[in-house]
């Protein structure tokens, strides 16, 4: 398990209250959630300065010096809604600090995953959490949840950072760094903040180990973090070791020069020695060998000087990596360019970049051989994964499931012949039957086109003729020819029909004949 402890500039009390519902919270678990403490923000000032405000506003002569409220004073009119987040003023100062507290995760101890371990974890962060306050006196928690509702449980933490015995202004007022120094840690707030979160760590992994829980080993970039100052610092002591180095090596190199100059002039002995041997064939062998151990010896010395100027060399270049150059070319108003010395910030800053640069480089070179070590770890797993399942592809249990699964392969076959000549049949059957439609519909038609011939016959058989008009025409006028105009009269109004009882037909077919 890793212990995870982070604190950052931004916070949601909302979200640790849980009036604020995201998106990975299980809602049916929000009512497992632990509360340790739960003041909103306003109260939490109040309690803090709320008594130092009154002190100093008593003794303020003048209304406009008075302090109506400590939090506005500082950030300004934040609405209520807004104070749950962390504000930051042009002094820098934060309303008040977060931290997450978790240890573990998903897989050590989910909740869902690994209940067991999730259950100590919980007690783990109870344990942390009730002295907190007592172990950091200064720093005043009003907020602290343990969420059981999302995957892992983890510790919301929040709070105020305050500091007595101010001789200006307020008796009591906010300050992270004050508070931590006060608290027995650096004066620096970087460096108090950095021994403040590996105290807490230490504490945390401590009251875990207690509880049987095995932890990781934290790396070293997350144990230590080094301060602009501490990073200065620490190149400045480099460069004086390598300048020490530098210096050693100059002596070694004058040495090896004296000792060059000391085996020439044994060299000249010896060749002086060989022109006395000369005269002498009897010792000719012996003084051969001497000189050719005296020209090994030479050699020798000379790659150790080659070996030393190489390393000399790289420890040059090492300097030169962190020593920038004192001057720089600046151009004048007629475009000519000349020398000057840098400022003490620019060589500070170019020191730095170098130093950014250099660490970087070695990261790049620590990435670079841990992705070849990864390559082989995944090579390695991969060839045993393959040796894994060549293993398990001829194994009995595997032979015998696929004989069975070609045995069921060779039914379904079968079946689907059988089913195969069964589609057939069927879609003989519905071509006959699709024929025999296809003549009753022709057939249909064709009476339907009889029938139609007929009626056509038949309506030009019921309309009236001009003759049988003419007739009917005849009839009505006879008893006005025998009769006259006053009984055309009289038959008129007898004959005067009611237009709303005349209904013409519609279609033929109303006709009766």
């Amino acid at each position: 398990m890793r212990i995870s402890f982070t604190g950052g500039k931004k916070a949601k009390i909302r979200h640790n209250t849980r009036e604020f519902v995201s998106a990975n919270v299980d809602t049916s678990r929000i009512k497992d959630n632990i509360v340790i403490v739960n003041q909103t923000v306003g109260e939490a000032f109040e309690h803090v300065f709320g008594e130092a405000q009154k002190q100093y506003n008593a003794k303020q002569k003048r209304k406009d010096r008075k302090i109506d409220d400590y939090y506005t004073h500082l950030f300004g009119n934040v609405p209520e809604k807004k104070q749950d987040e962390i504000q930051t003023n042009n002094n820098k100062q934060h309303s008040f600090y977060e931290y997450v507290v978790q240890i573990g995760d998903k897989d050590s101890a989910g909740i869902l995953t690994n209940p067991e371990n999730a259950q100590i974890v919980t007690e783990c962060l109870l344990e942390y959490i009730e002295n907190f306050q007592e172990r950091n006196p200064y720093l005043y928690v009003f907020n602290a949840f343990i969420h059981l509702d999302e995957t892992t449980p983890h510790l919301h933490l929040d709070f105020i950072p305050f500091s007595d015995d101010y001789k200006k202004g307020m008796s009591r007022q906010l300050s992270i760094a004050k508070a931590l120094e006060a608290m027995g840690y650096d004066k620096n707030s970087d460096n108090a903040i950095r021994d403040f979160n590996a105290n807490e760590r230490k504490i945390l992994r401590e009251i875990s180990e207690q509880h049987g829980l095995e932890i990781e080993k934290e790396e070293k970039s997350r144990e230590i973090t080094f301060t602009p100052k501490q990073m200065r610092e620490g190149i400045s002591e480099q460069y004086a070791k390598l300048k020490e180095v530098e210096k050693n090596l100059q002596e070694k190199q004058t040495s090896l020069q004296e000792t060059e100059k000391t085996l020439q002039e044994k060299t000249v002995s010896v060749q002086e020695t060989d022109k006395v041997l000369q005269e002498k064939q009897s010792s000719l062998s012996e003084v051969t060998a001497q000189e050719q151990t005296v020209t090994a010896t030479v050699n020798a010395l000379q790659e150790r000087e080659q070996e030393l100027q190489k390393t000399i060399d790289e420890d040059v270049e090492f300097i030169k990596s962190y020593t920038p150059s004192p001057t720089k070319k600046v151009k004048d108003f007629l475009g000519r360019e000349k020398e000057v010395a840098k400022t003490v910030d620019e060589l500070k800053n170019e020191k730095l970049i170098m130093t950014a640069r250099e660490l970087l480089a070695q990261n790049e070179k620590i990435i670079s051989e841990a992705n070849e070590k990864a390559k082989l770890v995944v090579s390695s797993a991969e060839t045993t994964a393959q040796k894994i399942i060549s293993e398990a592809e001829n194994s009995e249990p595997v032979l015998r499931a696929k004989a069975e699964a070609n045995q069921i392969i060779q039914s379904a076959n079968s079946v689907l012949h059988e089913a195969e000549i069964t589609r057939e049949s069927a879609d003989d059957y519905y071509k006959e039957r699709i024929a025999i439609a296809d003549e009753e519909a022709e057939e249909r038609s064709r009476q339907l086109d009889e029938r139609e011939a007929h009626i056509n016959t038949l309506s030009e058989l019921s309309r009236p003729t001009a003759d049988y008009e003419e007739r009917m025409q005849w009839l009505y006028d006879m008893p006005i020819r025998h009769m006259g105009e006053e009984a055309e009269n009289e038959l008129e109004e007898d004959l005067e029909l009611d237009e709303e009882e005349i209904e013409e037909p519609d279609h033929y077919y109303d006709y009766e004949f």
